[in-house]
């Protein structure tokens, strides 16, 4: 008799227990000379309060409309915090490389959060 075969455990280490409402723009920057700015935002339950959040840019392929990577940091809080589900809006701003994405991928540890398509 086989044995079936081992089911391969992921470590997820995103403490994110849910997001939702992810939008994406892209806009000129003023006085600067043909330059965009990407803009996204979103709102992400965590298992308490007191996280804080940093965005770390992630792969972009080279099509001529790329797919781009933004990834979510958490941090968890030190000390003692309340056991609630805290929601809160999380947003990025930085330049933007193209003046048009196929898509943006929102991702924590490897964890897709969210996906937006053409963004212009």
């Amino acid at each position: 008799m086989t044995e079936p075969p081992a089911i391969e455990e992921t470590a997820d280490n995103c403490p994110i227990i849910e997001s939702s409402s992810w939008t994406a723009s892209i806009s000129p920057v003023p006085g600067g000379a043909g330059k965009s700015q990407l803009a996204v935002s979103g709102k992400v339950t965590m298992p308490t309060p007191g996280y804080t959040f940093a965005w770390e840019a992630g792969r972009l392929d080279r099509s001529a409309v790329p797919s781009f990577e933004l990834k979510l940091l958490t941090n968890a809080p030190d000390g003692m915090v309340a056991q609630v589900l805290d929601t809160r809006e999380v947003s990025y701003q930085g330049p933007a490389a193209t003046p048009r994405y196929r898509s943006i991928t929102i991702t924590c540890d490897g964890r897709i959060l969210g996906r937006i398509d053409n963004v212009q």
